[in-house]
């Protein structure tokens, strides 16, 4: 079974946020989204930022990577803030990911197994 810590996926949700803030411009929207799929919950983020262009959206979540879509040139960052996230969602038992195309809305959105799914049996 895998511990689940509430504290490290509200991080999660946090850099989600946090991103959108950071790539979108005044005056946008970004939406919150929430929901239950079979024993998981999908979280996810939803901006009006420049879009990721493709072939470019896999590679945001590994350590350093950083965007290169020009609209978000100037943007500061390390490139740790996604691939942290991925490893505290898979570390869950959960996966991460994004759907996106270049400038159109950004949806970065994480699953996780609900607390109690699949520990039926366990133990005995």
């Amino acid at each position: 079974m895998t511990t689940y810590d509430p504290g490290c996926l509200r991080q999660v949700l946090n850099n989600l946020v946090g991103n959108a803030i950071k790539f979108s411009g005044p005056e946008t929207t970004i939406a919150l989204e929430a929901k239950k799929k079979g024993d998981s919950l999908e979280a996810a983020v939803r901006d009006q930022g420049p879009g990721i262009p493709e072939g470019e959206a896999g590679r945001l979540f590994d350590l350093f990577a950083m965007g290169e879509n020009p609209a978000s040139r100037g943007v500061r960052g390390h490139g740790l803030g996604l691939a942290i996230c991925k490893k505290i969602v898979e570390a869950h038992g959960g996966a991460i990911g994004v759907e996106s195309e270049a400038g159109r809305v950004s949806r970065f959105y994480f699953t996780n197994p609900l607390p109690g799914a699949g520990d039926a049996g366990e133990g005995e």
